[in-house]
């Protein structure tokens, strides 16, 4: 992290919370990192959460995109916006298509498709879509107004 930065995040699985916990203790980030358990979709006050990175984990479909809108309203002008999801790529043949959406509801988020209209629709700018391992990271920025 960058120096005198802090972070929060979100998740609604406490094994995942109690790991997360964990990697932060070993990291020396516990005073830098907040971990809450809510869901991105449960994000109520507008600017409760004033960051400039928000990292979203895989959430299902319905509730992640309700709470881009929330990170959108939350982050900080010129913030970005980073999330997992779990989108079969579009050169997929049916199997391998088959078998990532079988993972993503196996993970808990479900097949989200297409992500980058997840973004755009909730306010997002420079969208991008980038496969990393088995699973996508959508990012976007929130304009400077």
């Amino acid at each position: 992290m960058t120096t005198g930065s802090r972070a929060v995040g979100l998740d609604v699985v406490p094994k995942v919370l109690e790991l997360a916990r964990a990697e932060i203790a070993d990291a020396a980030l516990t005073d830098r990192v907040e971990l809450r358990p809510m869901s991105v979709a449960d994000l109520a006050r507008r600017g409760g959460i004033r960051p400039r990175l928000a990292a979203a984990a895989l959430h299902p479909p319905p509730g992640l995109r309700g709470g881009l809108q929330k990170l959108f309203r939350a982050v900080r002008p010129d913030g970005w916006l980073v999330a997992p999801v779990m989108t079969p790529p579009e050169d997929a043949d049916g199997f391998e298509r088959a078998v990532r959406i079988h993972a993503a509801h196996l993970r808990g988020g479900g097949p989200v498709d297409p992500a980058e209209a997840l973004l755009t629709g909730a306010g997002w700018i420079d969208v991008g879509l980038r496969p990393v391992g088995p699973q996508f990271v959508i990012t976007g920025r929130k304009p400077t107004r």
